[in-house]
């Protein structure tokens, strides 16, 4: 069986995480508007992903917020799951 499958199919729970608010963690959504992008980051290690929006992305301003803090709600709860 795939690793993956395996963990999802196991324990159901990541399936309820509100992708609506960033939660509490050690991870953060930061605005950065005169780079376009929107950088989740994790505050002790200051491991970043980012999120870029504008003409070459195709993606708007509010679908790069929704998307960061999705990201973001999601490495806070597995963060916390693993705790």
């Amino acid at each position: 069986m795939n690793a993956s499958t395996r963990n999802t199919a196991a324990d159901p729970s990541l399936r309820r995480v509100d992708c609506t608010t960033p939660g509490k963690g050690p991870w953060r959504v930061i605005p950065r508007p005169e780079r376009r992008c929107y950088i989740v980051e994790h505050r002790r290690t200051k491991s970043r992903h980012v999120i870029y929006y504008g003409t070459r992305t195709e993606r708007t301003i509010e679908d790069a917020e929704v998307h960061s803090t999705a990201l973001c709600a999601v490495l806070n709860a597995l963060k916390a799951k693993r705790s």
